[in-house]
């Protein structure tokens, strides 16, 4: 395993953390000014490295540090807190007769001191929520724990609740959610600082193919997305930011093209770029349905939205037909947001206007 920290500005030395199959961890910190050792050379197409040469210290760029037999088996996860200048590291312990649960799951090495964290079957995976001070742990006995990462004797919290042993944790300490994925992929959204389940997703059970096991995960903090990759590459959007300057959450996020009023239902009715159908009250000024992705189109194996760019009502006015900028249209029933008919014209013919014409 491996990670990677370091800081945007620069200015404080990047570290480069690897665990091995032996337990050991080591630490490689350099400076990232002009990508540091990892600077191109004219003439040379790859720059080895020996590990002997990094330890004696004859790579001026690379400072190495060693922690030998950290754990008694293979690290299964490694993470360096540059803010609180300690290091994370766990591995599996699945010979109960062996450790009789007595297993450092989870090891944190300070400047000063190490604090053991131990888990009966060790730690799979884990995540420090360093703004929050905690680190959440999962492994093979599917539950998912939450720590202080400085009171290792006990958990704050258990969450149980998965069938399988975890293999993916991560923290959105704004929003105060813990997301965990189990061996069968199985996505479960914790609060975590009511230690409840708010959510149990399992669509990634039907998209991923029962016999396909060996699926990896990685959480994009910034883009607020899950991405699994397998034989497909899939990305899940976990709790997604507002975009402020676009919406306030409420409304359309792009420009909106058709504006109506139902005089039957007595509430408007608003079609935008954003592919969104949206349902008003007029007199409250709420949001009454909110319907997405009403216009897509398939494009290299990604669902596009298509924007709306026309639209009107039947002339009882129960039936909402839109056009599209691919020429799609479509007939809803919009009170449910239920399509009633798909239809289209010449392909990749932007739709400018329609009318509902009664023989």
């Amino acid at each position: 395993c491996m990670s990677y920290a370091f800081y945007n500005n620069g200015k404080v030395h990047s570290k480069l953390v690897l665990g091995d199959y032996a337990g050991n961890v080591r630490i490689l910190s350099y400076s990232p000014y002009l990508r540091g050792p990892f600077q191109a050379k004219p003439g040379a197409a790859l720059v080895e490295v020996v590990w002997a040469d990094v330890l004696k210290g004859r790579i001026p760029l690379l400072v190495a540090r060693e922690h030998i037999n950290l754990h008694n088996e293979l690290v299964s996860c490694v993470y360096y807190s540059l803010h609180m200048n300690a290091l994370f590291a766990s591995a599996e312990y699945r010979n109960t007769r062996k450790y009789r649960g007595r297993c450092p799951g989870l090891i944190m090495v300070g400047s000063d001191d190490r604090n053991n964290f131990r888990i009966p079957l060790g730690v799979s995976v884990f995540y420090v929520a360093e703004s929050k001070n905690v680190v959440v742990t999962g492994g093979p006995d599917t539950f998912v724990r939450i720590w202080d990462v400085y009171i290792s004797s006990e958990p704050s919290a258990i969450l149980t609740g998965h069938n399988g042993g975890i293999v993916a944790v991560f923290v959105q300490p704004e929003e105060n959610k813990v997301y965990s994925v189990d061996y069968h992929k199985i996505i479960k959204i914790w609060d975590l600082q009511e230690h409840t389940l708010l959510q149990t997703y399992g669509d990634l059970v039907r998209i991923i193919h029962h016999s396909e096991t060996d699926i990896k995960y990685y959480y994009h903090s910034h883009l607020r997305e899950l991405m699994v990759a397998g034989r497909k590459l899939i990305t899940i959007k976990c709790c997604p930011r507002v975009r402020v300057d676009l919406t306030d959450g409420n409304t359309h996020a792009a420009p909106v093209s058709v504006v109506l009023y139902n005089r039957l239902f007595r509430n408007i009715v608003t079609c935008g770029l954003d592919s969104y159908i949206i349902v008003w009250d007029p007199w409250t000024g709420r949001r009454k349905i909110i319907m997405k992705n009403c216009h897509t189109k398939m494009i290299y194996g990604e669902m596009i939205d298509i924007e709306i760019t026309a639209a009107c009502f039947d002339p009882l006015e129960q039936f909402l037909l839109t056009g599209a900028r691919d020429g799609s249209l479509k007939i809803w029933n919009y009170n449910n947001s239920v399509v009633v008919r798909n239809m289209s014209i010449a392909p990749d013919m932007e739709v400018t206007a329609v009318i509902w014409v009664v023989d």
